[in-house]
């Protein structure tokens, strides 16, 4: 049995001098919220069911969207306080019968098929898996390395000057319920620092060349428009 859950309560301070009045999901992109489109793309993969863990401006998320996007329903789950991104996946799974839990971040979007990456994860018996995408510069990002052969991830690179090409985060994964009950009771918690590089073990990357955008930053989030504009 499924969950699927998009994190949607981060604070986007970077953005706010470009989109000061809402919260970084709903920033507009060619008139529309950015969120729309990891909603259509859940749909494309048949996902009926959607929780949103909202915090800051969460009202405002609410209020657009209420509890139904065209086919998919949607829940929220509000956070009173800053949980950081594993604080926040363990909340909003918090009490829900499920086997796996499908995470995507807010504020980014990579083109591929969740219907593919959930099949592969089942086929391999992963308990936690990471789509990868490839970026010719890794500079903002950092860096996975993984194991082709195995589909193992190896190892995580911090964000530095000069990390040239190679794979990413792109920030959407599958994780069982073991491996989400066994993040630590911390708050803030964070996934991609506290939970992710101690679990080598259970890794595994599903890599892509398809396209990734974020919109964490001004810069980011204005070159995101053109490229965007053909999944609207």
């Amino acid at each position: 049995m499924f969950e699927t859950v998009i994190l949607a309560g981060g604070l986007g301070k970077r953005l706010r001098e470009l989109v000061p009045d809402l919260p970084k999901p709903l920033a507009p992109v060619s008139s529309k919220p950015f969120i729309s489109l990891l909603f259509d793309q859940l749909l494309k993969s048949h996902i009926q069911k959607v929780t949103l863990a909202v915090g800051y401006m969460s009202e405002k998320v609410i209020d657009t969207f209420g509890y139904r996007y065209k086919d998919l329903s949607l829940e929220y789950v509000i956070e009173d306080e800053q949980l950081g991104t594993g604080g926040a996946i363990a909340n909003a799974l918090k009490g829900k019968n499920y086997n796996q839990a499908l995470i995507l971040n807010g504020d980014s979007f990579c083109n591929i098929s969740i219907e593919e990456f959930i099949k592969w994860h089942l086929e391999l018996e992963s308990r936690a898996s990471l789509v990868l995408t490839y970026q010719e510069n890794r500079e903002r990002y950092g860096g996975v390395e993984y194991n082709s052969t195995t589909q193992h991830i190896t190892s995580f690179i911090e964000k530095k000057k000069d990390l040239l090409s190679g794979y990413i985060n792109a920030g959407i994964y599958l994780f069982s319920k073991e491996f989400i009950e066994m993040f630590p009771g911390t708050i803030p918690l964070s996934l991609e620092a506290q939970i992710l590089p101690y679990q080598l073990g259970d890794l595994h990357g599903w890599p892509s060349k398809k396209e990734f955008i974020d919109i964490g930053t001004p810069d980011s989030y204005t070159e995101s428009f053109s490229y965007l504009k053909k999944f609207l």
